[in-house]
């Protein structure tokens, strides 16, 4: 993901042991240029020695500063990095020390790839007198990110921090941009807007992985969600996050395949392969691939190879240099040079 920033945060120690919600949520509100300090936070919370604070008082304080609060759990790492890298700070509640109680701390940052992420966490009660902050590799990360109560863990919880009434006291609208609904195994068709931050981090994400050895050619996430006209996607695994896409948009043909990707799971590549071949076995829907694919395509699959020079040249209607042997073209990609094509499918023609 191209990041644009990450929370401003300026880390500060808690001045008493119970009051780590009250300062976790001072520092979130100060990154997002509400100016206050501990007690005054505090004030509007009301934790108590031996008794710490509910969520539901910190999305009352949150609002009572003006700001926007959004409680997720179970929260995912990419969901909190696409936080962070728009510059909005995160609290959460994890137990760092394994203790009996859970605690509150900040996250301002997460860098790194997906599997390898690294936490960037304001800590307001580290045991190092000397030190504010901590970095946390995310399996260590994963294995701390809960909340005790009485018979069960809460997983993952956390919740961003965003400002809602401007600085001269203009209302400052929340996004509108829907969360597209994921059932295990079930493929969805949705246009990009309906893709929230989490979700087109997550398809940016499989872009990046399935294209990183054969060459990428989309340079950002707002460039891939720009793309294309609509994205089908599916959830193999059942924890509601996208797997496996296949992106296309309209053309005088009929429906192009632009890209295609998988999370690199046996799963998730079979996923793809079998939505993509289904497209193209329909009428009005075509694609450009490589040698191999085609190969796979057509052998495993019946998918059809377009071998009508005229009608790919047609079709394509770029420069390109037709292999009369291989029934294929070559012809230049922005960001990739020459590259060897077969179209496939059923275009309208």
């Amino acid at each position: 993901m191209r990041r644009s920033a990450k929370a401003d945060v300026n880390p500060i120690r808690q001045r008493s042991q119970f009051s780590c919600v009250a300062t976790s949520t001072c520092m979130a509100l100060n990154a997002v240029g509400v100016k206050c300090n501990e007690d005054q936070v505090n004030q509007v919370i009301g934790a108590k020695p031996m008794q710490g604070a509910r969520w539901e008082e910190v999305l009352a304080c949150a609002q009572y500063f003006g700001c926007r609060a959004t409680l997720t759990t179970p929260a995912t790492l990419t969901q909190v990095k696409a936080w962070t890298d728009e510059g909005k700070p995160v609290l959460i509640a994890w137990n760092p020390e394994g203790r009996d109680w859970s605690h509150a701390s900040l996250i301002f940052d997460v860098t790194g790839e997906k599997g390898s992420y690294v936490v960037h966490v304001a800590d307001p009660n580290l045991p190092n007198p000397d030190k504010t902050t901590r970095e946390v590799s995310e399996d260590d990360f994963y294995s701390k990110w809960y909340e005790k109560w009485p018979n069960y863990l809460v997983r993952r919880p956390a919740l961003m921090i965003e400002r809602e009434i401007s600085e001269d006291g203009r209302q400052i609208m929340a996004s509108r941009i829907a969360r597209v609904h994921l059932e295990r195994k079930k493929w969805v068709e949705a246009p990009p807007r309906q893709f929230d931050l989490n979700q087109q981090e997550q398809i940016w994400t499989i872009y990046d992985l399935s294209y990183a050895k054969v060459g990428k050619h989309i340079s950002s996430k707002s460039a891939l969600m720009s793309n294309y006209d609509l994205f089908w996607v599916v959830d193999v695994e059942g924890d509601k996050e996208i797997d496996a896409f296949v992106s296309y948009s309209s053309t005088p043909f009929g429906k192009k395949i632009g890209l295609i990707g998988s999370d690199g799971t046996s799963e998730g590549r079979n996923a793809m392969l079998m939505k993509g071949a289904e497209l193209l076995l329909k009428r009005g829907w075509y694609a450009e691939v490589d040698s191999r694919f085609a190969r796979l395509l057509k052998k495993r699959l019946g998918v059809n190879h377009v071998q009508d020079e005229d009608q790919v040249r047609t079709i394509i209607n770029k420069p390109l240099e037709w292999d009369e042997d291989k029934k294929c073209y070559t012809r230049n990609l922005d960001g990739k040079g020459d590259v060897v094509k077969y179209l496939v499918g059923l275009p309208t023609i």
